[in-house]
């Protein structure tokens, strides 16, 4: 089958290019007369032939860069004298408050670092306490992987809830514990 394409294909090729060759050779020898260049003027450059009159040297120039806009005011968390604007409750952790699936109960692991979640700012001005269960997995390091909400009393303390659960650790346990419940409370300060 391919000697057949070479032979076929190496024919029509040659004619191809033997075309080709004979519209370039009938472009070029066409008979068109370009119209005669102009002539290019004569140009002169010289230095400042007489002073400028107006010119005026600047005088006692200060280089000044523009002052940035303020600042967009952004309510803080805490008031000016570095205390909390609003206060959440502590939360504090026993073994007791850890519920494990049965199945890996042995495997338990007790946590090590515990960060509390912030109050979120749109809760706090709309005047919204309540609580969140959080279920989480743990590695086999401590780190706390796929937190999920199992319940909320407001949606919006879901976001913190879960960013806080996130950074915990606990005891390695050298194997997956899975199921690991425990429940937030967020609380105004009275």
């Amino acid at each position: 089958m391919s000697g057949l394409r070479l032979i076929v294909g190496l024919p029509i090729a040659a004619m191809v290019t033997f075309g080709i060759f004979m519209m370039m050779n009938g472009l070029i020898a066409s008979d068109v007369e370009l119209p005669e260049p102009r002539p290019v003027p004569d140009l002169v450059f010289t230095a400042n032939p007489k002073p400028i009159d107006d010119f005026k040297p600047l005088k006692d120039f200060q280089q000044t860069t523009p002052t940035p806009p303020p600042a967009p005011k952004r309510q803080n968390q805490y008031t000016s004298k570095g205390k909390p604007r609003y206060k959440t409750q502590p939360v504090a952790i026993t073994p007791d408050d850890i519920t494990i699936d049965r199945q890996v109960a042995g495997t338990a692991s007790l946590p090590i670092v515990r960060i509390e979640p912030a109050y979120p700012q749109r809760c706090a001005d709309k005047g919204l306490e309540g609580n969140v269960l959080v279920e989480f997995d743990l590695s086999p390091d401590g780190s706390v992987v796929n937190p999920r909400i199992l319940s909320s009393s407001s949606r919006c303390f879901d976001r913190e809830a879960l960013k806080a659960v996130a950074r915990w650790k606990y005891s390695p346990s050298g194997s997956k514990v899975r199921n690991v419940r425990t429940s937030l409370t967020f609380q105004l300060a009275d």
